[in-house]
């Protein structure tokens, strides 16, 4: 029993410390020893699902079911893994039976209305709504507290709920306002948040940090003269507060007051309050983008590189390994042929009308701007980079297995299981665009680097239509070196202007490569030509796309001043149209010298001068 106790307890230390295998290895050997602990089953199970096995993750969450049927947490993940597997049906039963043996867990109430949705069974979720209403607590401290409590977790949907039922219950403090504004924050519904840091700021001006998340909000929305009244008035009180200065400097810069942002952000970045190596690259950051705007470019650019050196040394980032994702697309692309795509079997045939339209390219290709035009268009609907076709790869791996890599795995796939994947995806987007499959309106899957996913569009989707942006080289990676990115296996190449580029043209030369095999229904789309004349050239992809023409498409402002754009492009695409970021790279020319012999290839190949 002593060496059982030791393997789990240096098993869970491994867990915890994300070192998967040898978690796993370790819950192995107490399961040799001991196979009846249903609690060691469960924790190899979420082993699996972090690993995205989902497949094996729902057979060894059985298996504790098997030996402990009363536990409802063993049910309610393993209802995680189903609902990742498209089993959809399956993980409802799970849900139900999680929530008959523990009736106050809101995930389980929450998951079950989610689902029930999604599946359209309306009368179901009715009755489910009302028992997660009475689920929750039934007076405004006690919700308030449990939504701190889940806040304090990050189980921020739940806590969300708790604070709208405290909201629902009687009239909110200021404090509770902020909670359900940062709750709404982290449900990327920022109108409604904005609301509740208004109302909170109408109760107590001087509640802590409305005002610094109104005026953040009120830039980001493209509200700039809320964001500047709201920042005047909070900073007479607080006249150091780092979230309020680095607002009002941003928004200096856009309304082209560029010496009082210099100088605004030149004290900030001494600021004794900046403890955070995230805040301190963003208003690094921020200082270069304004001394860019000013002519200074070398110091912009020694700003820049300052940024990105702050953000590379995060932990957040190192979790990413440099050579992981470059090593993967070099596998994609050597291993795709075009004997491969030949010997798929085709699926039925899907109405092209219904098929999505995936919109991919390099980052910072000028996606988001044609995004928000096409989105305006009343037959179409963008997913603003939701990550269901990532999403779908994992749940394909209920048929394919763990064993075989993308894009062999594609083989595997019969027509069957590809119809079946088709309606999976279909459904979590419009569970996720909040649309019935009755609504008419196609999607527009945006998400740029899908570009190294194309060989499942054309196994899964052979009918879809797929937009590639394409853009000057030299812009696109100056420009992905001049952001500010959440880390992830990608966005970590851009601490340096090199492995930018290395990145750069490991991506565009697997689209090559991909456009020579695969036979897709594409159509390469160049920024420089959407600028220059954006009636034509939107007409051009509308007409390429099949659709009618409608003038709406031009008025996109009129919905994305209201919209929430979730990239760094959501200052741009609420200005007008303007052809300023055409050609930056000439500012910057000594810098990317070095790295022309790799980029020219590409270069040429997209039909830009090399000079």
């Amino acid at each position: 029993m002593a060496e059982i106790a030791q393997l789990i307890q240096d098993a869970s230390q491994a867990h915890r410390a994300g070192d998967l295998a040898k978690a796993m290895t370790l819950y192995r050997q107490v399961l040799e020893l001991d196979p009846q602990r249903a609690i060691v089953w469960s924790m190899l199970a979420q082993c699996f699902a972090q690993l995205n096995h989902f497949e094996r993750a729902a057979e060894t969450f059985h298996k504790a079911i098997a030996l402990d049927p009363g536990q409802f947490l063993y049910r309610f993940f393993c209802a995680q893994s189903l609902r990742r597997l498209g089993r959809i049906d399956d993980a409802i039963e799970q849900l139900r039976e999680s929530i008959r043996l523990r009736p106050d867990h809101l995930e389980s109430h929450d998951q079950l209305c989610r689902l029930l949705a999604q599946a359209g069974r309306a009368d179901e979720l009715t009755a489910a709504n009302a028992a997660l209403q009475a689920a929750l607590p039934q007076t405004q401290a006690d919700a308030e507290r449990l939504g701190d409590e889940l806040a304090r977790t990050r189980r921020s949907r739940e806590a969300l709920l708790c604070y709208r039922k405290a909201r629902e219950i009687g009239p909110p403090s200021a404090g509770l306002l902020v909670k359900l504004g940062e709750a709404l924050i982290n449900a990327r519904d920022l109108e409604a948040a904005w609301h509740a840091f208004r109302e909170a700021l109408e109760l107590d001006p001087d509640v802590p940090g409305a005002a610094a998340h109104l005026v953040s909000l009120s830039e980001r929305l493209n509200r700039l003269d809320d964001a500047r009244w709201y920042a005047g008035a909070a900073l007479d009180r607080d006249p150091e507060n780092t979230d309020l200065n680095l607002a009002l400097a941003k928004i200096d810069r856009r309304e082209g007051t560029l010496p009082v942002a210099r100088a605004r952000l030149e004290k900030l970045i001494r600021s004794p309050r900046i403890t955070s190596r995230w805040v301190y690259a963003n208003v690094v950051n921020e200082l270069a983008m304004t001394l860019d705007a000013m002519g200074l470019y070398q110091e912009a650019y020694e700003r820049f590189a300052e940024s990105q050196n702050v953000l590379a040394q995060r932990q957040e980032a190192r979790r990413f390994p440099l050579a992981e994702y470059p090593a993967w697309l070099r596998h994609v692309r050597q291993s795709l042929s075009a004997e491969q795509v030949a010997g798929w079997k085709p699926p039925p045939q899907l109405d092209p009308a219904n098929a999505p339209i995936f919109f991919v390219g390099f980052p910072r290709s000028g996606t988001t701007l044609l995004e928000r035009m096409l989105a305006a268009h009343p037959r179409l609907i963008a997913t603003d980079e939701a990550g269901l076709l990532p999403d779908l790869m994992n749940k394909a791996k209920a048929f394919i297995g763990d064993q075989v890599l993308f894009p062999q795995n594609l083989d595997y796939l019969d027509p069957d299981q590809i119809t079946q994947l088709r309606r999976t995806y279909l459904a979590d987007a419009q569970s996720h665009l909040g649309i019935e499959e009755s609504s008419g309106k196609r999607i527009v899957d945006k998400l740029p680097l899908n570009i190294a996913r194309l060989a499942a569009v054309r196994r899964i989707f052979p009918e879809a239509k797929v937009l590639v942006a394409i853009r000057d080289p030299r812009d696109v990676v100056l420009s992905c070196f001049f952001q500010v990115f959440g880390p992830n296996h990608a966005m970590v190449h851009f601490h340096t202007l090199e492995s930018t580029v290395n990145l750069y043209t490991e991506v565009m030369s697997l689209w090559l490569r991909q456009r020579e095999i695969l036979g897709l229904d594409f159509m390469q789309t160049r920024y420089e030509d959407l600028i220059a004349d954006p009636s034509e050239h939107a007409r051009s992809v509308v007409r390429w796309l099949g659709e009618s023409w409608d003038d709406a498409v031009l008025r996109y402002q009129e919905s994305t001043t209201q919209a929430q754009i979730n990239t760094p492009s959501y200052q741009a695409v609420a200005s007008p149209i303007h052809g300023r970021a055409r050609g930056r790279w000439r500012n910057y020319a000594w810098h990317l010298d070095p790295h022309l012999p790799k980029l020219e290839p590409f270069i040429r190949e997209f039909g830009y001068e090399a000079r």
